[in-house]
């Protein structure tokens, strides 16, 4: 299979952490976990001249479900779904990205809004809890290495640097607006299709 006759490809990667945590809070011993897990699918869309200037990049669509869940400092467990609707473009600076059999590096900027949702129980009472959704924005900036096969199977690997905002409205008991920050690095792998 020539991937160069192809110009679209379907990608799917993951990223997953689980820990297990234990909280002493001098009145009772609470044992839980911690764990992170994000699921990303997407269509990238290659130049059908790969050797021009602009056949250096691409641009995808995306959607991305995130799952976090761990025990805060009382010992009640915490719970945030988040899902995200963005775009991003990928730059190949060496290898052009239809080679098989070789390893083409990529740098990559993505822009993503969503939804997110965050439960957790105040105190150990688990029948006392309370979930707030809000709104996000978000943004990643990173690089990573691709490898297609001769049947145009893909591998890639990402690691990049990501920013997330968090917006929740009337999320206190005072009725104010409160917002909320993430940022770090992440490490993805994923599989495609061209």
């Amino acid at each position: 299979i020539d991937i160069s006759e192809r110009n679209i490809e379907l990608y799917g990667t993951v990223s997953f952490q689980s820990f297990s945590s234990s909280v002493d809070n001098n009145s009772a011993v609470v044992d839980g976990s911690s764990s992170y897990s994000l699921f990303s699918v997407g269509l990238e869309y290659y130049s059908q001249n790969p050797d021009s200037f602009l056949g250096k990049f691409s641009i995808f669509p995306f959607v991305q479900s995130t799952q976090q869940g761990y025990l805060s400092y009382e010992g009640s467990q915490v719970d945030s779904s988040v899902f995200e609707v963005g775009g991003g473009i990928n730059w190949h600076p060496i290898n052009p990205p239809n080679l098989t059999n070789h390893f083409i590096f990529f740098a990559q900027f993505t822009y993503a809004i969503g939804s997110i949702s965050d439960s957790f129980a105040m105190g150990t009472n688990t029948d006392n809890s309370v979930e707030v959704e809000g709104t996000t924005n978000s943004f990643s900036l990173g690089g990573g290495l691709k490898y297609y096969t001769q049947n145009a199977i893909g591998f890639r690997l990402l690691v990049d640097y990501y920013s997330r905002d968090d917006s929740f409205d009337s999320a206190d008991q005072l009725g104010t607006d409160i917002s909320r920050d993430q940022a770090g690095p992440r490490i993805m792998l994923g599989l495609s299709y061209r």
